[in-house]
């Protein structure tokens, strides 16, 4: 498992730019993972500090192997940085 934060829309009812977007934190079965791309389209939606987040902050779309989509606040670079940790211990504890 991995430890991820997702980014969500706590308010689905109201227009993309006036949501209210929240954070929390999950835990991903790297086995289900179907893809992950750079997921820019949010950079520039709203107020990332309204969240505690900085501008540095980037996000990446993860699609599951179940049809289920997140977001989460990470780089490519830093998913891929945890699943290769992932299988490393996988590899060890056997």
């Amino acid at each position: 498992m991995i430890k991820l934060i997702e980014i969500y829309r706590s308010d689905a009812r109201s227009s993309i730019s006036d949501q209210l977007w929240s954070v929390r934190e999950v835990q991903i079965n790297p086995s289900h993972i179907l893809r992950f791309m750079e997921y820019g389209e949010l950079n520039h939606t709203f107020d990332k500090n309204s969240i505690g987040l900085s501008d540095n902050h980037s996000f990446t779309r993860i699609d599951m192997t179940n049809g289920i989509s997140m977001v989460v606040v990470a780089s490519v670079e830093q998913i891929l940085e945890k699943l290769n940790t992932s299988s490393k211990k996988k590899m060890l504890h056997g």
